[in-house]
């Protein structure tokens, strides 16, 4: 893939994500920071929560110090890292570049709410009767999507190349 078109391909997919988040996260706000909704027969739920520490607010009572470093440098420092690997890597599949700038977007979503607010906007969860989802947010469906995009392009190329090495 073209440098050029894999930095469009990233930025496309950064201001896609961080936009419908931050949107979204601001809709949350107004919207039912005071009223939950449940949809769907209860399977999904929008519920405002300030998370302050991550998944599933683990670390959200650490000292303030540590919880900076764990969850806005070191994050930063990773997201920087991977951005540089995208850009540079020119042997990334699409689906690999796709995936990366998808967890980018993610990231920085999440990033920059804990730089202005100090806490993460999360509103949505999904499950049937006690057994779901934590709540989550669009940018932790980024993540998430990404991770899976990476592990399927993982284990259907190395199945692909195992086949072509035993045929071979």
């Amino acid at each position: 893939m073209q440098k050029l078109n894999r930095l469009f391909l990233v930025l496309s997919i950064l201001f896609a994500v961080i936009s419908v988040d931050q949107t979204t996260k601001r809709i949350a706000e107004l919207e039912i920071k005071h009223n939950a909704m449940t949809l769907l027969a209860g399977t999904v739920r929008l519920e405002y929560a300030e998370n302050r520490g991550a998944f599933g607010s683990l670390g959200a009572n650490w000292p303030t110090s540590l919880r900076f470093f764990v969850f806005m440098l070191l994050p930063l420092l990773v997201l920087g890292g991977i951005a540089a690997y995208v850009l540079r890597n020119d042997t990334l599949h699409l689906l690999e570049v796709a995936s990366f700038a998808l967890i980018l977007g993610g990231g920085l979503g999440n990033l920059i709410d804990r730089f202005l607010l100090g806490y993460v906007v999360d509103f949505m969860w999904c499950g049937v009767g006690g057994i779901g989802t934590n709540i989550f947010n669009v940018a932790d469906m980024g993540i998430m999507s990404g991770m899976i995009g990476l592990l399927y392009h993982h284990f259907m190329y190395k199945r692909n190349d195992k086949e072509k090495s035993s045929n071979g």
